[in-house]
C-alpha cells in the first residue's frame, strides 16, 4: 500500500504545475489586467477628448454658417443695388443724350444769344 501512496503522490505532482510557474502566471495575467485597465483609461479619455473638440467644431461651424448666410444677404443686396445703380445710370445716359442732341439741333439751327454760353 505504501507503494501504491508513493507512486499516487508522485503522479499528482506531476500533474500540477510547480509553484513557481504558477506564481508567473499569476504575475502575467496581472500585468495583463493593467495594461487593459490603463489602455481603457487612455481610451475614455480619449472619447472625452474627441467629444470636447467636437462641440467645439460644431460650435465653429454654426458661427460660420451664420456669418456666410450674413454675406449671401449682404452680397443679394449689394447686387440689387448695383442693378438699381444700373438704372440710374441708363437714365443719366439716356439724359445725356437727349442733352446733347438739343445742342446738335442748336448748333444746326443756330444758337439764340442766351444760349451762348452752353459748353459744347
Amino acid at each position: 500500500m505504501e507503494g501504491t501512496g508513493k507512486l499516487e503522490m508522485t503522479q499528482i505532482c506531476s500533474l500540477s504545475p510547480p509553484p513557481s510557474r504558477k506564481l508567473k502566471n499569476r504575475v502575467a495575467a496581472q500585468t495583463a489586467r493593467d495594461r487593459k485597465k490603463a489602455r481603457m483609461s487612455e481610451l475614455e479619455q480619449q472619447v472625452v477628448d474627441l467629444e470636447e473638440e467636437n462641440q467645439k467644431l460644431q460650435l465653429e461651424n454654426q458661427l460660420l454658417r451664420e456669418k456666410t448666410h450674413g454675406l449671401v444677404i449682404e452680397n443679394q443686396e449689394l447686387r440689387t443695388r448695383l442693378g438699381m445703380n444700373a438704372l440710374v445710370t441708363e437714365e443719366v445716359s439716356e439724359a445725356e443724350s437727349k442733352v446733347n442732341l438739343v445742342i446738335y439741333q442748336i448748333r444746326v439751327l443756330g444758337l439764340p444769344p442766351n444760349l451762348s454760353s452752353l459748353p459744347l
